[in-house]
């Protein structure tokens, strides 16, 4: 008999909203992105941003803006409550930003919710507290005209949810990116964010009557410092519909991230799969590869001409002309560049006369003796005697002559075992020399070692030397980093360095790893670090690019709450900077130290990125190609 019971049922409102609130309620940032959204579409012209734990104990967000009568708020918690749209014709032209009237009951099915806000047109304020989907508690308050929204304990409804957040770091560094970004995209409005109670970032908002390119140029002194600020080229063109506004640095400042690319699309910041490619394809052969400009690139169109609705969380968007957007942003960093070689603009470009490197250095720090003293590598006997291994006669590589590249330093031999994975048996030198000896024969390129490779295999060995050095770094950093012992360089004058709070949050979290990978760091202020001391087995340079990388990595990779994995994180930053680089000559005797050194790691046929560090070819196959044997 076949059976009448439906398998359908309409879900009831509270589990409807945890569905909706997994859209758009993904991490804390999330959170705030949607309440300062909702904040700038009420006129605000002061926010405030307060966190707590990382974002999971407490959020909230105060502004100043028209607020909300005792009956739009009560909807205001409904969902598809909203302001903002009437019609589905509405949909096309979005001018605010936000529209779906999704946020607050999303928010309020996962949290314990209190909005309070005052109508600035009768003066009477409202509260409207909602745990975790319950039904709504109404009751009349006081404030001054505007909203404040609060979120405590997020997510402690949903445990499900709760688990999938990452480290505190890694979460204040999401939200730290996000104040930055809209923070820059509305200069007229004053921001300030605190994190457990410490202000991170206080800006003022610029007066009305300032446009918004000096207005923009303002706001990163504010945020990035009058440093990156001197290095900016701006950005002025129109095309059609279109109009691109903004900055460019430099390609002496380039990075070796993308997250110095932002894209706006009528100030509202945006994901876009094309943008670095652009951007990066309009400054041709300025940038290498592997580096990335530091852009904050602004378009405005018609509404009708971009989609905003195609994510829940409104991170991407669809043009209607994708092909004349991405012209009209390389076309306005191209005329920039050129621009920008041709004279400086306003103060803004480089000066004249100045050098490929930093142009504020000397309005901003003091003179720097010269580094040479500092860049000088340890012999493998120094290395010995750091570690405690007694040193071999006559095993000491040729120093490098004053001004020269300096040569591959050495590591330890056996730098024991990586942090969490089981002890290694070290052969012993002997005994690695009976397996395989490897001579060095010469160099091509500047890039690969040729060697003869002979005892339990013959043959002709083609090394990778930057790959190689990296592997021996890798070794030594993991072992300098587990004793505390590492070398250190130590400068001749502190320098201190102020990165976004985004980046700052990430090295904030790993000082003492930092510390013991040979950095002498110490925070010195609101996302600031003074340095006295780099590692011994790195070249010196730029300091603020080497955190910068240290912090993306760390933050594309999720953190870690362990410290093992923390330490191989930043020894896979470190030993990059610190190898020996392709088209970089070597002298026979440092080609021969190197290969000594590889030998002595533990695994010596990769890098610590997984990929080749020599190649064999048995002298076999050499005879079979030369059709010596069958």
């Amino acid at each position: 008999m076949a059976s009448n019971a439906t398998t359908v049922a309409v879900l009831p409102p509270d589990v409807a909203n945890k569905i909706a609130a997994g859209e758009v309620v993904e991490r804390p940032v999330s959170v705030i992105k949607e309440l300062v959204e909702n904040a700038l579409d009420a006129g605000a012209g002061r926010i405030g941003i307060e966190i707590e734990g990382g974002g999971r104990k407490l959020i909230r967000i105060s502004d100043d803006g028209c607020g909300m009568s005792r009956s739009d708020a009560v909807l205001a918690v409904q969902r598809h409550a909203t302001s903002k749209i009437r019609t589905a014709q509405d949909i096309d032209a979005i001018t605010t930003m936000g529209f779906r009237g999704e946020a607050l009951p999303s928010i309020a099915s996962v949290s314990q919710f209190e909005l309070l806000t005052c109508d600035r047109a009768s003066g009477a304020a409202t509260s409207v507290k909602i745990d975790g989907g319950a039904p709504a508690k109404v009751a009349s308050a006081a404030r001054a005209p505007g909203t404040t929204v609060s979120a405590r304990n997020l997510f402690y409804c949903v445990p499900a949810r709760a688990k999938f957040l990452k480290t505190t770091a890694t979460e204040l560094s999401h939200v730290g990116r996000f104040v930055h970004s809209v923070s820059l995209a509305f200069p007229h409005v004053a921001f300030k964010y605190s994190i457990d109670g410490a202000v991170h970032v206080d800006v003022p908002p610029q007066p009305a009557d300032t446009p918004f390119a000096d207005a923009l140029r303002t706001r990163l002194v504010q945020v990035r410092g009058q440093d990156l600020a001197d290095s900016l080229i701006p950005l002025e063109h129109a095309a059609g519909d279109y109009t691109v506004s903004g900055f460019v640095a430099s390609a002496s400042r380039a990075v070796l991230t993308r997250q110095e690319l932002y894209f706006y699309v009528n100030r509202r910041l945006v994901r876009c799969s094309w943008f670095a490619t652009v951007v990066k394809r309009a400054f041709g052969t300025l940038l290498g590869s592997d580096k990335y400009p530091y852009a904050f690139v602004f378009v405005s169109m018609p509404p009708q001409a971009v989609d905003v609705n195609i994510h829940p969380a409104k991170l991407e968007v669809r043009f209607g002309s994708e092909f004349a957007v991405q012209s009209a942003v390389s076309v306005a960093v191209m005329n920039a560049l050129r621009a920008g070689e041709r004279a400086p603009v306003a103060g803004i470009g480089p000066a004249a006369d100045a050098g490929p490197g930093d142009r504020a250095g000397a309005r901003m720090k003091p003179p720097v003796p010269s580094r040479t003293p500092w860049t000088r590598k340890l012999t493998v006997d120094e290395w010995k005697r750091l570690y405690g291994v007694a040193p071999d006669a006559g095993s000491a590589g040729p120093q490098p002559a004053p001004g020269a590249a300096p040569s591959p330093q050495p590591a330890p031999p056996g730098p024991g075992a990586v942090p969490g994975s089981a002890p290694a048996v070290q052969p012993s030198p002997q005994q690695r020399d009976e397996a395989d000896r490897i001579r060095a024969v010469g160099q091509v390129g500047g890039k690969y070692i040729v060697a003869e490779i002979s005892g339990a295999r013959n043959g002709i060995v083609l090394i990778d030397q930057h790959a190689a050095h990296e592997r021996v770094n890798y070794d030594a950093v993991i072992a300098a980093m587990t004793m505390s012992s590492a070398p250190q360089q130590v400068l001749l004058m502190p320098e201190t360095v102020h990165l976004p709070n985004e980046q700052a949050v990430m090295i904030r979290a790993c000082l003492d790893e930092l510390r013991a990978a040979g950095f002498g760091i110490e925070e010195f202020g609101a996302d600031t670090f003074k340095i006295d001391a780099v590692p011994g087995y790195i070249e010196l340079g730029a300091l603020e690019p080497m955190l910068a990388a240290i912090a993306a990595d760390l933050r594309e990779t999720g953190g870690s709450r362990r410290a093992d994995e923390l330490r191989q994180r930043l020894a896979l930053v470190l030993v990059c900077r610190g190898s020996v680089k392709f088209n970089q000559s070597l002298s026979l005797p440092e080609m021969q130290a190197l290969i000594g050194q590889l030998q002595a790691t533990r695994t010596p046929w990769t890098c610590p990125h997984g990929r080749p560090t020599m190649i064999v070819v048995p002298f076999d196959e050499l005879e079979k190609r030369f059709g010596r044997r069958g």
